[in-house]
């Protein structure tokens, strides 16, 4: 399995300050930064599966992505049949629609299996995209019941709610425990106290 102790340092503090958000009632804002994770989420997976670190390079036209993707045998021709919304895939760049066509190759001709986790925590996110979308245009409007319309109660943990259940499977991919909730009484605290 890849290396994803830096990245799910980012996420952490992306989720932690997305439940602040969330807390506030500022739902737009808490989708915002969830989008921020599921944007990258399947990055440490690509590079760990690719044997490289992937690059946006516009600067060089990617080639540096170009070259990682065609040291797999049959990658290229795999992405090159992958369509999306009736269109091909764009996999002259690094994207996240490409890299999750990466890991389905690996999954299909290499039998590498995505963790269940991660699947559901993007099952979930992939629909809550339409209110990303909504709130581009207009932020009021977004509510916990619009958010848990659109969750995958199957995928979630057994809770009162959808919302609740939702966060907590947000903070298991996380690696997010109860005393990382504390974090900001505490930094306040300490900044108190080099303060006196």
């Amino acid at each position: 399995m890849p290396d994803v102790s830096e990245i799910k340092i980012l996420e952490k503090e992306t989720l932690l300050s997305a439940r602040i958000k969330f807390h506030q009632k500022a739902y737009a804002d808490y989708l915002w930064r969830l989008f921020t994770i599921k944007d990258n989420m399947l990055l440490p997976y690509v590079e760990y599966l690719l044997e490289g670190k992937v690059e946006y390079d516009k600067k060089n036209d990617h080639q540096s992505w170009k070259n990682l993707i065609e040291k797999k045998e049959g990658l290229t021709s795999f992405l090159s049949t992958r369509v999306l919304m009736g269109r091909p895939l764009i996999f002259s760049e690094p994207n996240s629609y490409c890299f999750e066509a990466i890991l389905d190759f690996f999954e299909k001709k290499h039998g590498w299996k995505k963790p269940d986790l991660l699947i559901n925590v993007k099952k979930n996110l992939d629909n809550l995209s339409h209110l990303r979308n909504a709130i581009a245009h207009n932020y009021s409007g977004i509510s916990v019941s619009k958010i848990e319309s659109v969750l995958v109660e199957k995928t979630l943990p057994n809770k009162p709610n959808k919302i609740e259940a939702f966060n907590q499977m947000l903070c298991e991919y996380c690696a997010i425990t109860e005393k990382d909730f504390g974090i900001y009484s505490i930094i306040a605290a300490n900044i108190i106290k080099e303060m006196s």
